[in-house]
């Protein structure tokens, strides 16, 4: 009997430090529209959006290509947008990405922490309409062929939540 629960402890020493390991987010990821809920937006038959993530230790750098965006059936120009993020549950205040044209770009307090297999990034700050927050929760399918993006937001237009999926490139 007892060496049943020593071997049963010791599968439980493996299993938990496994458990606790962040996953790899990096590489490039395309945006898979057809299995992607996007609420009120509403893209346009061409619009691509490719995320690259470079992850380390500590930081996650992450640009995100957008291509024939469009906005309330207004077309706007394309974008690259880089952010480097610290993955250490503190804030630290970062410049976000322009909403429109010719607009200043967002100051944004940002507080990125992993929770168990996922990655929380959570944004607030001031935007065109007033105060924002928004929480971004990244995940990677069970055969790590996908990464989800979960995103919840709130603003003076109202509250969205999204489920975006991203097929990983070669």
């Amino acid at each position: 009997m007892s060496k049943h629960w020593v071997l049963m402890a010791l599968a439980a020493a493996m299993v938990i430090p496994a458990a606790a390991q962040k996953p790899d987010l990096s590489g490039t990821w395309k945006l898979n529209v057809a299995r992607s809920f996007t609420a009120a937006d509403h893209p346009a038959k061409d619009y691509e959006l490719t995320k690259t993530i470079v992850q380390t230790a500590g930081s996650i750098k992450q640009t995100d290509h957008a291509v024939h965006v469009s906005m309330v059936n207004m077309p706007l120009p394309d974008s690259t947008v880089t952010m480097d993020l610290a993955a250490d549950g503190q804030e630290h205040e970062i410049t976000g990405a322009s909403s429109f044209p010719g607009m200043p770009p967002p100051q944004l307090k940002v507080t990125v922490e992993w929770q168990g297999g996922t990655l929380l990034v959570s944004e607030a700050g001031m935007q065109f309409g007033g105060r924002s927050t928004t929480q971004r929760r990244y995940f990677l399918s069970d055969d790590g062929k996908q990464l989800i993006e979960l995103i919840e937001g709130h603003s003076g237009f109202g509250d969205t939540a999204q489920r975006l999926v991203f097929d990983k490139q070669k």
